[in-house]
C-alpha cells in the first residue's frame, strides 16, 4: 500500500491538435447551435402585464395593442363585433420545451372592449376590469 502512495507524480504530455479545454470548448459550441437551430417561435410576444388596463366598455382594439405591445395574430369579424386573439408560442428543441400564451378579446359594435373570451397560460392576477373597478382605483390614487 505504500508504494502507490509515495510514487511521483508522472508529468503530462501535452495533446496534438486542441488542447482538452478547446475540444470541450467546441463541443459545446456544437451542441449549442443544435439546439438554438431547433428553437421555434409563431405569433407575437406580448405583455400579459398590459391586460389589466384594459376597461370593459371603455377600451379600443388600438389602446388594447398599445397596452399589450403587440397587434393581435388573428382577427375574426362575426356580425356587428370583433374578436381578436393575441398569442405566442415558443419552442426549444422542436416541442421538447414549449412556452404559450393567448389572450381571446371580444369588442363591441361601438369598438370597445367586451369581455374576454378564452386565455392561455395567463396569470391570474392579469385580467381586464370593469368600469367600476378603474374608477375605484383612479380614485383610490
Amino acid at each position: 500500500m505504500r508504494f502507490f502512495l509515495a510514487r511521483p507524480a508522472h508529468r503530462r504530455v501535452p495533446d496534438e491538435g486542441f488542447p482538452r479545454n478547446g475540444r470541450l470548448r467546441l463541443a459545446v459550441l456544437a451542441v449549442s447551435a443544435a439546439l438554438l437551430s431547433a428553437c421555434t417561435s409563431t405569433g407575437a410576444s406580448f405583455q400579459s402585464s398590459g391586460l389589466d388596463r384594459i376597461v370593459v366598455g371603455r377600451t379600443t382594439m388600438e389602446q388594447a395593442s398599445g397596452y399589450l405591445g403587440a397587434h393581435p395574430v388573428d382577427v375574426w369579424r362575426q356580425g356587428d363585433t370583433t374578436l381578436a386573439r393575441w398569442a405566442y408560442k415558443g419552442s426549444v428543441a422542436t416541442d421538447a420545451v414549449y412556452f404559450r400564451q393567448e389572450a381571446w378579446l371580444r369588442f363591441g359594435p361601438d369598438g370597445t372592449f367586451q369581455r374576454m373570451e378564452n386565455s392561455v397560460n395567463l396569470p391570474l392576477n392579469r385580467r381586464p376590469r370593469t368600469a367600476e373597478e378603474a374608477d375605484q382605483q383612479a380614485r383610490a390614487e
